[in-house]
């Protein structure tokens, strides 16, 4: 695992966002991803390191007062990762979670730039400024 930044989500975090996914071996629910569940912990934390990294670009530095923010967007994105990698042949027929977490995951990110940007969300009222890193690849075009 890569050196995380301190926003980065746990794997607890990451199985909050979809509960079903802990089943274990006997199919009962563990609550957490473990070395008996599909995908198991480990696979959870490869994929909470993807998410962080395609995150890290967009995000830039992350301020104290927004790293609540930043780990939920990231344990959102690890979330619908797991959906895609793990559960594809239910992500093509809306038998998966996937297009709710991507579509919750577009929310927060712009919700995520207007707090960047200084803005409360919703409104014009500027509260603070700081730079926003805006590169993300393929957010232009819809395909993250």
């Amino acid at each position: 695992m890569a050196d995380l930044p301190s926003w980065a989500p746990s794997v607890p975090q990451v199985a909050q966002r979809i509960m079903a996914r802990t089943r274990n071996t006997s199919g009962a629910l563990a609550g957490v991803f473990n070395s008996e569940t599909i995908p198991t912990g480990q696979q959870v934390a490869e994929m909470i390191d993807s998410a962080v990294a395609l995150l890290m670009p967009r995000l830039g530095e992350v301020p104290p007062i927004l790293a609540e923010q930043a780990q939920a967007l990231a344990a959102l994105r690890a979330a619908y990762m797991i959906e895609l990698a793990f559960f594809p042949e239910q992500t093509e027929t809306g038998m998966s979670p996937y297009n709710a977490l991507r579509m919750e995951f577009r929310e927060e990110l712009k919700a995520w730039d207007e707090a960047a940007r200084g803005l409360e969300p919703n409104s014009p009222t500027a509260v603070s400024s700081m730079r926003v890193a805006t590169e993300y690849p393929g957010y232009a075009t819809g395909t993250y």
